[in-house]
């Protein structure tokens, strides 16, 4: 690569790398979107708080409940031509 071409790359990159950031100021900081009310409930943070009322709820949900293993078939091998 001849000092020409490095010149060249080194404009292209500058003006690439300036696009970025113009690009990227602009748009943080350009103005936000207002969100329906249900959906903001959803996007609210969870509780730190570990509920142990509900742990205990699937604990005795998942004793009370039988569990049914289904016996799996397995192909019989065939005999090749």
């Amino acid at each position: 690569m001849n000092r020409k071409e490095f010149v060249i790359l080194l404009i292209i990159t500058f003006f690439v790398i300036m696009l970025w950031l113009i690009f990227d100021i602009f748009f943080r900081t350009k103005t936000s979107v207002e969100l329906d009310p249900a959906l903001q409930t959803l996007l609210e943070p969870i509780s730190p708080d570990f509920d142990t009322e509900a742990i205990n709820l699937v604990r005795e949900n998942a004793q009370n409940r039988p569990v049914i293993i289904q016996p799996t078939s397995q192909a019989s091998p065939s005999a090749s031509p």
